[in-house]
């Protein structure tokens, strides 16, 4: 019974191998209609050579740091050194003097409270006079005015390096406070506490992390509305501007003409569900060819961003994530400290190392 069984299946099993002979050629002429499932060939996975660091020449310079910072930054103070206006009651502190310590300050990660022992060393140097309380250095910056010479002051640490900069990354982060705002959920009707933050919107020139602009809002305001401003500040600061590279939340035709109309390539990528009309935008049109027909070259001037992500991480980590002030006006100066102290050790480092920086060429590769 059981071999009379087995016969049977192996017919069956014959015929349908006769068969699928038989609709080969019909199947081969299909083919072309249907794609090819087939895996692709595994490519031999390539370690990629580790970039190796001269660790003895950057501890030495993290060590002799801060004398270069400074020094750089009582240069950079000096053009504020006027003579304080009034002519009644106490002597006035200089701007100088201010910012001078609250820069120290920023830089060690101290509490205004827990400077003046810090500061009682510039004293005893020379550098400053005398050393103004606490609460008078937290008055000084919640004045809207100190704003305006914070951000000129980053503007004009970053032209030192005008000849090595002409690419460009464009991002924002944000620094959280000690004020909160109540979010009230309609659907479920829960309240929640949440914490408010300041959002710094800065442009970086990719090689050394140089700050060119600086712009800082509050949390709810639009990254794609900053990229003008920082780009015009920077073209108008000296910079040449050949690459401008931004992540997708400044994907638009607009920006895509604007930094086109700059003399610069976007290297944006494209949101999901993009297409390639150009709907009055030829850049867009042609950018989005390059990406879909070379996305090796399209994402190897994109991955230049991660610069600014480092900058981002590293002022973080070295002058704190948060702000202490409580006004509005104190949060953003205090911000505004942070990346001029950021500004002067880069510039400390680019001194220490002898200027490592090679200037570009102004040719670009035709797109």
């Amino acid at each position: 019974m059981n071999s009379a069984t087995n016969k049977i299946k192996e017919d069956q099993t014959n015929a349908n191998v006769k068969y699928i002979r038989d609709q080969q050629p019909q199947q081969q002429s299909l083919s072309k209609y249907v794609p090819d499932l087939t895996p692709p060939v595994q490519k031999e996975y390539q370690h990629r050579a580790l970039k190796q660091h001269n660790w003895a020449t950057y501890n030495l310079s993290q060590e002799e740091e801060f004398p270069l910072f400074l020094d750089l930054l009582s240069n950079t103070l000096e053009q504020l050194q006027t003579h304080p206006s009034g002519t009644r009651g106490r002597p006035r502190y200089s701007l100088y003097t201010i910012l001078l310590c609250s820069a120290v300050t920023i830089y060690y990660t101290f509490s205004t409270r827990r400077s003046p022992s810090l500061l009682r060393d510039l004293q005893k140097q020379g550098i400053i006079r005398a050393i103004p309380d606490f609460s008078t250095i937290r008055r000084y910056l919640r004045k809207p005015a100190v704003t305006d010479t914070l951000i000129h002051l980053i503007e004009q640490t970053a032209t030192l390096l005008i000849p090595y900069e002409t690419t460009f990354a464009v991002d924002s982060s944000g620094f959280s406070s000690f004020k909160f705002h109540r979010w009230v959920h309609a659907r479920l009707d829960k309240r929640e506490r949440i914490r408010d933050f300041k959002k710094a919107h800065i442009c970086i020139g990719v090689k050394s992390g140089i700050i060119t602009a600086i712009a800082i809002t509050d949390s709810n305001h639009a990254d794609i509305k900053c990229l003008p401003t920082l780009l015009n500040t920077t073209k108008n600061n000296g910079f040449t501007i050949l690459e401008v590279v931004a992540d997708k939340a400044y994907n638009s035709r607009e920006q895509y003409n604007f930094i086109h109309n700059l003399g610069a390539v976007p290297f944006i990528p494209f949101k999901k569900g993009s297409t390639g009309r150009s709907a009055g935008s030829f850049i867009w049109k042609r950018t989005f060819q390059i990406e879909k027909e070379n996305p090796d070259y399209f994402y190897n001037h994109y991955h230049q961003r991660s610069t600014v992500e480092s900058s981002f991480s590293s002022v973080k980590r070295k002058f704190l994530d948060f702000t202490r002030a409580k006004t509005d006006n104190g949060q953003i100066n205090e911000i505004l400290l942070k990346y001029l102290c950021q500004n002067l050790c880069i510039l400390a480092r680019v001194i220490h190392f002898q200027k490592p920086l090679q200037p570009p060429n102004n040719t670009t590769e035709s797109h």
